[in-house]
């Protein structure tokens, strides 16, 4: 899909904009890149409070990320509320994810792969079994300081709602058109000022037509 560039002239008020609501939000700083993973599957399409209190159900009594790994899917499930948001996919996609690592790698770290460069890394990340677009571009970017954007179907119902994306823009497109008006140096801010704005509305129904809200004025 070809997106005017009209789009991503209004991207610096936006994050202007959004800065100004952000405060001093933080992001998560010093994870391993498995435990990154484990957040960012918590974390697509869903609030960073919900996510930071399924983490810590799921990592609870763990002894470390590897018995996370060959823990049941149905039990992983049972540690997370009952009404968390696509519970039963997100679970059942980070543990493909995890094994696929494992099956790879022969070890629950991406330490092996150390030597890689980011391209070679982000190539090897976007297709492990499971993985979704907002988890790989987050490890990425948090974890390894790479260009790029995470955006999920939450993020991209809100950026279409304002205008930002066109109404018919699909989430591999959307990806790609902030990954290309968005400069490395962007990438971290992005992520941080569209985290909170994210965070601050909610879930957003995706398949239920449910509008996303305008971003407030600076100042609002």
């Amino acid at each position: 899909m070809k997106i005017p560039a009209t789009y991503a002239r209004k991207f610096p008020g936006l994050i202007k904009k959004l800065k100004s609501q952000a405060g001093d939000y933080e992001l998560p700083d010093g994870m391993d890149p498995i435990g990154l993973i484990i957040l960012a599957f918590m974390e697509w399409n869903a609030t960073s409070t919900m996510a930071d209190d399924a983490y810590g159900r799921l990592m609870e009594d763990m002894v470390d990320f590897n018995e996370l790994r060959i823990t049941h899917p149905h039990e992983l499930l049972e540690r997370l509320p009952s009404n968390y948001p696509r519970a039963f996919e997100r679970i059942s996609r980070m543990h493909d994810t995890l094994n696929g690592i494992f099956r790879a790698l022969h070890a629950t770290s991406l330490e092996p792969l150390a030597a890689k460069s980011k391209k070679q890394l982000r190539s090897f990340l976007e297709l492990l079994p499971g993985i979704t677009p907002y988890v790989y571009t987050k490890v990425m970017l948090v974890g390894y300081g790479a260009h790029a954007v995470p955006i999920d179907e939450m993020l991209l119902e809100l950026l279409k709602a304002e205008d930002y994306l066109p109404e018919d823009c699909g989430l591999s497109d959307g990806l790609g058109y902030l990954e290309r008006h968005l400069r490395a140096e962007q990438s971290m801010e992005a992520h941080r000022v569209f985290r909170k704005w994210a965070d601050d509305f909610g879930v957003v129904e995706v398949a239920s037509g449910r509008k996303a809200p305008k971003a407030a004025a600076a100042g609002e």
